[in-house]
């Protein structure tokens, strides 16, 4: 009865994989393998239990008698084929265990590739190693100032900051606190190409590597400038009407 037990086991395991998994590897039906992983793992508990059983029986067999071991060689090579049976299902729910947490971590991976493609498509974007030197720029940003990439690759930030600004302490100061990891943020006014300033909302962010240590800057700005001259031409009508008629505040 314990050998038919075993020999039914083993039928039900190759039966799944045969019928239900193979075909399912055959199609690359992910879903398919996920639930076929899954009534892998469960035949194999279910059935676990006589294996161990044949296994046990077998090895107090082969101590008490050795007669009725040789009586029972029909029975080992059973008892073998269960242990490979067995081993085969540990590797089977391993191995598609490792491909579900793999099919996860690329759902991240993917999910993750989505966010970046998307701030792509509505930032200006451009990296610098520590020192200010460019690495590379997105499109958005290249159109923002007018330059092609190989005009600007393996350049200093300073390219694009106003003569005025350049050699100020303030700017000096950006870029120690960058190498030191320290992010920062606001409105900076820079120059295009073609000479014209235009202002950035930005944000410099230092990328940290595996030790915790700033290895790469990337900067992600937005094009104000059409919005901070309207408001300036706002502020500059109210100064002129508070300057030329009497006002009162509540």
């Amino acid at each position: 009865l314990l050998t038919k037990q075993v020999k039914n086991s083993a039928e039900a395991i190759f039966a799944a994989i045969d019928r239900e998994l193979i075909p399912a590897i055959e199609k690359d039906d992910s879903e398919a393998m996920d639930s076929v992983s899954e009534k892998l793992e469960k035949l194999f508990y279910e059935h676990k239990a006589p294996v161990e059983k044949m296994v046990e029986l077998t090895t107090s067999v082969m101590k008490d008698d050795q007669t009725k071991a040789e009586s029972m060689a029909s029975s080992r090579i059973w008892t073998l084929a269960a242990i490979g049976m067995s081993m085969l299902i540990v590797v089977l729910v391993f191995s598609f265990g490792l491909q579900r947490s793999i099919a996860k971590t690329e759902d991240v991976l993917l999910d993750n590739a989505g966010k970046i493609a998307s701030i792509d498509r509505a930032q200006a974007i451009i990296e610098f190693n520590l020192d200010g030197t460019i690495i590379t720029a997105n499109e958005n940003f290249l159109k923002a100032t007018g330059y092609a990439m190989e005009e600007i690759k393996g350049k200093h930030h300073s390219m694009f900051v106003l003569d005025r600004h350049r050699n100020t302490t303030a700017y000096k100061g950006l870029w120690e606190k960058l190498s030191h990891g320290e992010a920062q943020f606001g409105d900076v006014q820079r120059i295009s190409k073609d000479g014209k300033e235009i202002w950035l909302r930005a944000s410099y962010n230092p990328i940290l590597n595996a030790a915790g240590k700033p290895f790469k800057v990337v900067k992600f700005a937005t094009v104000v400038t059409d919005e901070l001259n309207r408001n300036a031409d706002f502020e500059g009508q109210i100064d002129s009407v508070s300057k030329t008629q009497a006002v009162i505040e509540f």
